[in-house]
């Protein structure tokens, strides 16, 4: 049965606050234009390796990343975090879920992370945004650095759009998780946004292959690390590992009783991982 609390947006409605152990670290909202796009995000820290941690569906920068804003070392990193375009305060415009939305993703949020100065860095990226990861590591190689790809996936199968039918309706979510949401996106734009979410991976494979980021697995040259949930109900398992079988230079990590998630039960433990691979000369 697929558990509401583990939905990909659903980190900071369910989970207990992370206990922060750099007190002085916050993060500001700042806005940069790119083209007709006024973009969200924050600059955290003053290290010398730049990271960017890329969100996933219907999350910011400050719903689906605070473990590793609190507890990676901000002398070591500067940690960069955007809400993609159409989510949080990156409105408007609204989301639009076109054929190539990921790939937008990846080509705007390069061109933030130029214009703030930021030519060479790391990318981690959580559900949707370890799609957008991979797209933006294939594509702009001299600037990825080294890429960490959490709860991935790459196409879609029946058993995923299975999984998707369920999610769809949010009638049977909680009202504390609804209400949540629709505090930030708002009642009718909510179950616009959400049933247009899960009606484009539907329609993925009902019209081609499922086709999701597949075919720029091998264009990633940089080294990858890709963690993946053992009991993770929104991607199985097998997603994980064909992400990392198929990507050149790539290690494969089982985080064992691991849901879709596991960055905040586990955030420790990740971001120990994370920090030891971006370490790694």
């Amino acid at each position: 049965m697929i558990r509401f609390r583990s939905l990909p947006f659903s980190n900071s409605f369910y989970l207990k606050a992370v206990i922060m152990r750099n007190a002085s670290f916050e993060i500001k909202d700042q806005t940069t234009t790119i083209g007709s796009y006024t973009i969200n995000h924050a600059v955290v820290g003053n290290g010398e390796h730049t990271v960017l941690l890329l969100p996933g569906a219907m999350g910011t920068m400050q719903s689906d990343f605070a473990p590793q804003f609190s507890g990676l070392d901000k002398t070591k990193y500067t940690l960069v975090s955007w809400d993609p375009i159409g989510y949080g305060k990156s409105r408007p415009p609204q989301r639009e879920f076109i054929s190539d939305f990921y790939g937008n993703d990846a080509k705007i949020v390069a061109k933030l992370m130029k214009k703030l100065g930021k030519q060479q860095y790391s990318v981690v990226g959580w559900s949707d945004g370890a799609i957008t990861g991979t797209i933006l590591a294939a594509m702009f190689p001299s600037s990825v650095q080294r890429l960490v790809l959490l709860a991935s996936m790459a196409y879609v199968t029946q058993e995923d759009v299975d999984i998707y039918k369920k999610l769809k309706d949010i009638s049977k979510w909680t009202p504390q998780l609804r209400g949540k949401l629709e505090a930030v996106y708002g009642a009718e734009n909510l179950e616009r946004l959400w049933t247009s979410y899960c009606q484009y991976f539907i329609d993925l494979l009902r019209s081609g292959d499922g086709e999701v980021c597949r075919r720029f697995l091998p264009q990633v040259l940089c080294p990858t690390l890709v963690l993946h949930g053992e009991l993770d109900p929104i991607v199985p398992l097998h997603h994980g590992k064909f992400v990392a079988d198929n990507i050149p230079n790539a290690k494969f990590h089982l985080v064992e009783q691991g849901k879709h998630n596991f960055h905040y039960k586990f955030a420790d433990d990740v971001n120990s991982r994370i920090d030891q691979f971006l370490s790694e000369k």
